[in-house]
């Protein structure tokens, strides 16, 4: 690239803005790979304690349903993503009147509701875990009945992450369980054994081409993920039908950026579609340390339709997520050599909340 090309690349990028709805920590790191390039940040978020106000360029403080304040922000931003999906749709479709939004509202119209998503992903003749729509403890009965099964996985339609909105459902102890139906909406899911679990990380661009970061393994406790490491102990076989699968979701998705796929392996080997997340996920964290190009980076680059290079994989890697129970452990990651840490900067440590993770590079 000549020295005129690069300048006017240069300046290019820094005349864009990328808005960000979510403060969190995957709107943090998402700013911070804009931020890179030289894109300008703005976030948006209802709390002053947003830890992805730290890099932002610009902010607003203010509800996701405050229209007024969506016209500003939209119209300040040359693009726009969403770091998880229980912003209200109906914010996005306003927000869609200004400027682009990526990956889509379809997306996160699907992904809000597991119902819908179950639906979606089913109708595409992915396989699922067996499940169906409750309103009663008779349904809950009657499905546990059908699928010959005496455990079920109770869950909310909607406002369901990491391990919220959930419970095992045992048929002898139905009747004595408290649910709430006239409070939510629920589904059940049949309780399996699995071998792994994993997930896969989808690129899509606006072209349509697309392109996959490997297979990674996930451990969960209590419905929260504890540990990624890549690359997955799975056969050929998998890894290909894992991909093939998760692209077939995010092209009927229409996706424009990135899309997260968890999957469950069952005893008998058979790969099941868990949920989808149209944006970068905590499963992905370890392409910041081991891959040439993080999750972030790539949904930044489609987003602006800069190149993407190939996906070189540096290292063996295992991403252990630091909760507020194991907060005192950084200390001992920060002497290591071979240990990448990487604190979010929120205010209040609790139990079980997300903190900050450390990629073991191995």
């Amino acid at each position: 690239m000549t020295e005129k090309l690069y300048k006017q690349s240069i300046r290019k990028l820094s005349s864009k803005t990328l808005g960000i709805l979510g403060g969190g920590q995957l709107g943090k790191m998402i700013g911070m790979s804009a931020s890179k390039l030289g894109i300008k940040v703005c976030i948006f978020a209802p709390s002053e304690e947003s830890p992805a106000f730290q890099i932002a360029d610009n902010v607003f403080i203010s509800e996701y349903t405050d229209k007024k304040s969506l016209k500003e922000f939209a119209k300040r931003c040359d693009a726009i993503t969403y770091e998880f999906e229980n912003i209200p749709l109906q914010s996005l479709e306003y927000i869609s009147n200004f400027t682009n939004i990526y990956p889509g509202l379809l997306p996160l119209q699907i992904s809000q509701d597991r119902l819908l998503e179950k639906n979606f992903i089913s109708n595409l003749r992915i396989a699922v875990t067996d499940y169906s729509e409750v309103k009663s403890k008779k349904d809950i009965k009657n499905f546990l009945l059908r699928t010959k099964s005496s455990k079920c996985i109770l869950k909310t339609t909607r406002q369901g992450y990491d391990g919220k909105g959930q419970k095992r459902i045992d048929l002898k102890k139905l009747e004595n369980t408290n649910i709430s139906f006239k409070n939510n909406k629920y589904i059940v899911e049949k309780f399996i054994k699995l071998k792994k679990e994993i997930s896969i990380i989808v690129v899509r661009r606006k072209n349509g081409s697309t392109v996959c970061f490997n297979p990674s393994e996930n451990k969960h406790l209590e419905g929260i993920l504890r540990e990624t490491s890549y690359p997955a102990k799975i056969s050929k076989k998998i890894q290909s039908t894992a991909k093939r699968v998760s692209i077939k979701i995010a092209e009927a998705l229409n996706i424009v950026g990135i899309i997260a796929v968890e999957m469950f392996i069952t005893d008998a080997n058979n790969l099941l579609v868990n949920e989808v997340a149209p944006r970068p996920h905590n499963s992905g964290h370890w392409t910041i340390d081991a891959c040439n190009i993080s999750q972030f980076d790539a949904l930044v680059r489609t987003i602006f339709e800069l190149p993407i290079p190939e996906f070189k994989y540096s290292n063996k890697c295992k991403m252990i997520n630091i909760l507020g129970d194991n907060y005192g452990q950084i200390d001992q990651s920060l002497n290591k050599i071979n240990h990448r840490v990487h604190i979010y900067g929120k205010r209040n440590i609790k139990s079980k909340r997300k903190m900050g993770h450390v990629n073991i590079l191995q």
